[in-house]
C-alpha cells in the first residue's frame, strides 16, 4: 500500500472526448509536479498507464433515457466514490474535464474543502455544456479551452487547447 503522505491529485473524467483531453493534460502536469502521483475516477473502463489508482464509476445521467433520471444511482455512486478516494489518498486538489461527473465530485470537495480545478471541454465555442453551467459556480479555478467562451463565462481563465 502506498503512503498517505505522498501527494496525490484526483483526476475526474468522462469516457471519449473527455478522457482524450485528461490523457493529454494529466501525464504534462504530472511531469512538472514532481513527487505528485494520480488517482483516476472515471466511467471509461481502460485505465491510464500515469495514474496509481483508476477507480470505475457510472455515468452522471443516461443521455439516451430522459425517464432513467428516476432510478439513476450515478449521482450517488460518484459522490460515494469521491468521498471514500479522497479520505483513502489525503486528496487536495481534483481536476476534472467533465462530463456530469463533475457535479457530485465538486460537491464532495466544497464539503471537504478540496480544492477544485474544471477545464471546460475543447468541442465547446458558443453553447453552455450542462457541468460547465454548474462548474462555473462550483469550481474554485474554471478553465475553457476556446476563447470565446469568455463571453459565456467572465470569470473563466483562457488556457488555450489541450
Amino acid at each position: 500500500m502506498s503512503s498517505t503522505k505522498t501527494p496525490r491529485l484526483l483526476f475526474i473524467y468522462g469516457e471519449g472526448g473527455h478522457s482524450a483531453q485528461m490523457n493529454r493534460l494529466a501525464p504534462n502536469l504530472l511531469e512538472k509536479l514532481n513527487g505528485f502521483q494520480a488517482i483516476t475516477l472515471s466511467d471509461d473502463k481502460k485505465r491510464p498507464a500515469w495514474t496509481e489508482s483508476h477507480y470505475l464509476t457510472s455515468e452522471f445521467r443516461n443521455k439516451h433515457k430522459r425517464l432513467a433520471v428516476l432510478s439513476n444511482l450515478g449521482p450517488l455512486n460518484i459522490f460515494l466514490s469521491v468521498l471514500k478516494i479522497v479520505f483513502k489518498y489525503n486528496i487536495k486538489i481534483i481536476i476534472t474535464t467533465g462530463p456530469g461527473m463533475a457535479i457530485p465530485a465538486a460537491l464532495v470537495a466544497k464539503l471537504l474543502r478540496v480544492e477544485i480545478i474544471h477545464i471546460e471541454t475543447w468541442s465547446r465555442f458558443s453553447t453552455y455544456s450542462l457541468s460547465g453551467r454548474i462548474m462555473y459556480y462550483l469550481a474554485d479555478k474554471f478553465y475553457v479551452q476556446n476563447e470565446s467562451l469568455l463571453k459565456l463565462y467572465p470569470e473563466a481563465i483562457y488556457s488555450g487547447r489541450l
